[in-house]
């Protein structure tokens, strides 16, 4: 769209649209993330380990 030198709101639109597509897949990774790896990790008495890699992950989303 830039290369085709078009109306920058319009490219903007597309650049907030593949963002939130990709916020969308990232939160139902994280839910099958939780659901599985995080409750084994969980059971196996591993909780700890996985619930600050978690919490990593949500700092990230959480600066932008």
């Amino acid at each position: 769209m830039v290369e085709e030198e078009r109306y920058c709101p319009e490219v903007l639109i597309q650049i907030r649209s593949a963002t939130a597509a990709l916020d969308q897949i990232g939160y139902l990774l994280l839910r099958e993330h939780l659901a599985h790896c995080v409750a084994d990790g969980v059971r196996r008495g591993e909780g700890d380990e996985y619930l600050d890699e978690v919490m990593e992950v949500i700092r990230g989303y959480s600066r932008r």
